[in-house]
């Protein structure tokens, strides 16, 4: 997706702020193809000429959610190769099933040959993080410490229908030659691993949970605070 330059915060921000709504969830099928519809009028002496253009546009659906910044779920359009439609950058409104859901925004002006389009988060479907509490998570040694970090990403589908969703998530670097930091546990998600990216695209049927458990140690100087790292 073309997002995935971006960073998890930029991300999530750009799903939840490229939209706003009228109602607490999107219905979702096997949706196919959006339609946009352009148009344009003139005046001749008090007559109006209006005429529409409408074309259908093959799109990819898949949720995207990034729970460190923000626990919905968004709705993402993939349209690849959209230079062919002559978009522009503009406000557009989501109709469904011809019910008005809410507003969202185009923005053709990228680099990449796809377009994302956000329509929406669905409540239906829950996430959250879990932190796992380990008492014996901390150890000390003469002239270090280390600390080892557990939580776990839960999602819920609680729709009908199965959901594609990509989740993303985001483990510490460290810029400090005296800071280890070692991924432990990672549950065979894609990994950048010079940004800390970790990235799961799954399937969840209705009604099923998905846990992710993320686990990663930090090794530091005794006299260093560490801290904000989950």
């Amino acid at each position: 997706m073309v997002l995935d330059s971006y960073n998890v915060e930029e991300r999530a921000k750009a799903a939840s702020q490229g939209y706003s709504r009228n109602s607490d969830t999107v219905k979702t099928q096997e949706i196919e193809e959006v339609v946009v519809t352009a148009f344009g009028f003139k005046t001749v002496e008090n007559q109006f000429d209006i005429s529409f253009e409408v074309d259908k546009i093959p799109a990819n659906y898949k949720y995207f959610t990034a729970p460190k910044q923000n626990n919905d779920a968004f709705l993402m359009a993939t349209v690849k190769d959209f230079n062919q439609y002559n978009l522009i950058s503009a406000p557009a409104n989501i109709i469904f099933e011809n019910m008005y859901i809410g507003e969202t925004s185009i923005n053709p002006n990228q680099t990449s040959d796809e377009l994302n389009i956000t329509l929406g988060n669905d409540k239906k479907i829950s996430v959250r993080i879990q932190i796992v509490d380990d008492k014996a998570n901390e150890k000390f040694f003469s002239s270090y410490q280390e600390k080892t970090f557990t939580y776990d990403i839960i999602v819920r589908n609680n729709k009908k229908d199965m959901v594609n969703i990509e989740v993303k998530d985001q483990f510490p670097l460290s810029k400090d030659e005296a800071v280890k930091i070692e991924l432990l546990q990672s549950e065979q998600a894609e990994l950048d691993k010079e940004k800390g990216f970790m990235t799961w695209n799954v399937k969840i049927s209705p009604s099923e949970t998905k846990k992710f458990r993320i686990r990663y140690k930090v090794r530091y100087p005794k006299d260093y605070s560490i801290s904000n790292l989950n």
